[in-house]
């Protein structure tokens, strides 16, 4: 995408970042997506160890708010 190492270290929220960030973003939810589908076979005391999976969808949808800036 370009995002350039300096202007991540140095805080700027670029259109390159805001890229790889949604690249990222996609990924996640890939991932999240098989986790839950694979959590249904689960018994419930297994389950448990994955319940902060709850926090990706939310996390990855305050991400895609207009003004989100990840250095906040």
């Amino acid at each position: 995408h370009g995002a350039l190492p300096e202007a991540v270290a140095a805080g700027l929220s670029t259109p390159a970042l805001d890229a790889a960030l949604g690249e990222m973003r996609q990924i996640a939810r890939a991932h999240a997506e098989r986790a839950w589908a694979a959590m249904q076979g689960m018994e419930a005391g297994a389950r448990v160890a994955l319940l902060p999976l709850a926090l990706v969808e939310p996390m990855l949808k305050r991400m895609e708010r207009r003004r989100f800036d990840p250095f906040r």
